[in-house]
């Protein structure tokens, strides 16, 4: 379908690729419709926790025990409210958070993840850590927003019109479903990919600083109440701690394409 061949890492052929067949540099995949368990008990308690469970086999699972900051599982995918600024998922790492970079010292990545805005208007972080923002739209629909750790500035690029579909139109429309594929290598160059097909941007402000990436929250800005939630959903995420080959790329843009019918 994508003139990948017939076979990617680990040999798997294409029409039999998940995510699993990455191997070592797959650090969390949360799946659709995959390991999501909501106990019902006592408030801020264990017995009352909303868990995403991580199938890459590293048991950095999403996770979540306070009601008034509980995103909804929905027919298989995680449903953020925008009048719920505390919604989010905290990522249960014995680092208390998925770092990307913590040996090279870069932040190298790739992360994929399956996604539906469902307002545009104000701003929504999908990735956040302890004290930031990681990764997420500005609030029109073009923006995407990106930020290391341990920089001061946020890097805010303005896509160009999308032509993905044959026709010039908006990068985000609300309630769309979408694959983005993000990249980012030892240098710090970025590139972005929506459905398997690059984008470019007419404007890039505050070039990304090098260092570590901390992902802490699926779905928020941070670890408190903010006003940067995102409105939308997450069927499905899936974070590498270094740039994926074309071919691996391609092919796990396609596997996220296939769990909202693209």
């Amino acid at each position: 379908m994508l003139g990948l061949g017939n076979s990617i890492t680990g040999g798997a052929a294409l029409d039999d690729f998940t995510p699993a067949s990455l191997g070592s540099t797959l650090l969390a995949w949360y799946q659709f419709d995959t390991g999501q368990t909501n106990l019902s008990g006592t408030d801020g308690n264990a017995d009352n926790e909303m868990k995403w469970e991580d199938q890459s086999g590293g048991s950095r699972h999403a996770t979540q025990r306070t009601d008034s900051a509980k995103p909804t599982f929905t027919s298989g995918y995680v449903d953020f409210e925008e009048t719920s600024a505390s919604d989010r998922l905290g990522i249960v790492t014995g680092d208390g958070a998925i770092r990307l970079g913590a040996t090279s010292g870069t932040d190298a990545c790739t992360i994929i993840m399956a996604v539906r805005r469902e307002s545009i208007g104000q701003e929504g972080r999908i990735l956040g850590s302890s004290n930031s923002e990681v990764f997420g739209f500005g609030a029109n629909n073009n923006t995407i927003i990106t930020k290391s750790t341990g920089g001061t500035t946020i890097n805010e690029l303005a896509a160009a019109d999308w032509n993905g579909n044959g026709s010039a139109t908006e990068p985000f429309i609300a309630g769309e479903d979408f694959v983005l594929t993000y990249t980012r290598d030892t240098d710090g160059e970025q590139l972005f990919f929506k459905n398997n097909i690059a984008m470019t941007f007419d404007t890039e402000s505050n070039p990304l600083a090098d260092g570590e990436v901390d992902i802490a929250f699926l779905g928020a800005h941070k670890g408190s109440d903010n006003v940067k939630a995102f409105d939308g959903r997450i069927y499905e995420m899936i974070i590498c701690d270094t740039v994926l080959s074309t071919s691996n790329r391609q092919a796990t843009t396609s596997y996220a394409m296939s769990k909202v019918g693209l």
